[in-house]
């Protein structure tokens, strides 16, 4: 059972944005910042899950996630893109989650947020930029075209569509694994995973 009321919205301007996102925005990002994505998700719980009301912003210079707890106080996790260590896109394609690990004044620190499913389309807009941004400034290098590279060939065809769709502009595919739990026993190949850069 759900108790999804209104699903996400996107925004254009903080002053767009619901109380008390839009103050928390108005305080750390300036005019001087390009706002490419605004997202908000109101609150939701399915079963005895309960995810939090939050918003994603998304700049030219940085990402900030802002999420509402309970108590209608606000949590703000925010970094520049050459902090980012980690982001987790199976999370993101399989439950609604967003996690970033991140480093901020010599500490790693990680900060996610739970969204609705049904706007996945949205928040993968907007981590694609991310992912772009944190993959440097790859505007001299020529665009690549990973539907012809060899690691992808023998992979299952759900898995190669989804590697090509969600790399980073401008990457090229290393390395990749199979694990034989998941791709199942039709084939005898493993790859290990490295990186996309």
């Amino acid at each position: 059972m759900s108790s999804v009321e209104d699903f996400a919205a996107r925004s254009v301007r903080i002053e767009d944005t619901p109380p008390p996102f839009r103050e928390a925005l108005l305080h750390r990002v300036d005019d001087r910042e390009n706002i490419r994505h605004l997202i908000h998700s109101p609150a939701f719980a399915t079963g005895k899950f309960r995810g939090l009301a939050s918003l994603l912003c998304v700049t030219d210079k940085r990402w900030l996630i802002v999420l509402c707890e309970k108590d209608g106080s606000t949590t703000v996790g925010e970094s520049t893109y050459d902090s980012i260590l980690l982001v987790e896109l199976t999370i993101i394609l399989l439950y609604g989650q967003l996690k970033i690990d991140f480093e901020f004044k010599g500490e790693v620190r990680s900060t996610a947020l739970q969204f609705n499913t049904v706007m996945k389309r949205d928040y993968l807009r907007a981590i694609q930029e991310v992912l772009t941004a944190f993959g440097g400034d790859e505007g001299e290098r020529e665009k690549r075209d990973l539907r012809n590279s060899p690691i992808l060939r023998d992979w299952p065809l759900k898995f190669r569509n989804m590697s090509i769709l969600y790399a980073p502009e401008n990457s090229s595919l290393l390395d990749g694994v199979q694990w034989t739990e998941v791709y199942g026993l039709f084939t005898g190949n493993c790859h290990r995973l490295r990186r996309c850069c």
